[in-house]
């Protein structure tokens, strides 16, 4: 198994795991599976990036893309999840 390979499994492990907990944080909802598309358009950013299309720029901005979304969405649920600087809370409160 070379390193790309294990890129490719890091990669889809950690899709995956913001996916999954997406649907702790939220339940499985139409809000969840709005909250999802992202990482789905991602992994098209995944495949994009380990292909032949385009340049080495289109690659590297697929990869940075797929990075940023995992991560937005990770914190983002994990904000509301715990509760940091009252997020939860000062949500409902615009509501």
């Amino acid at each position: 198994m070379g390193p790309t390979r294990a890129f490719l499994r890091v990669q889809l492990s950690g899709t995956a795991l913001a996916a999954l907990f997406v649907f702790i944080v939220e339940g499985i909802t139409g809000m969840a599976l709005w909250n999802v598309v992202p990482l789905a358009l991602a992994l098209g950013g995944i495949a994009i990036a380990r292909g032949d299309v385009g340049t080495q720029e289109v690659r590297l901005g697929a990869l940075l893309f797929w990075a940023s979304q995992v991560a937005s969405i990770t914190l983002l649920h994990a904000a509301w999840c715990f509760d940091w600087e009252q997020s939860q809370r000062g949500l409902l409160l615009l509501a």
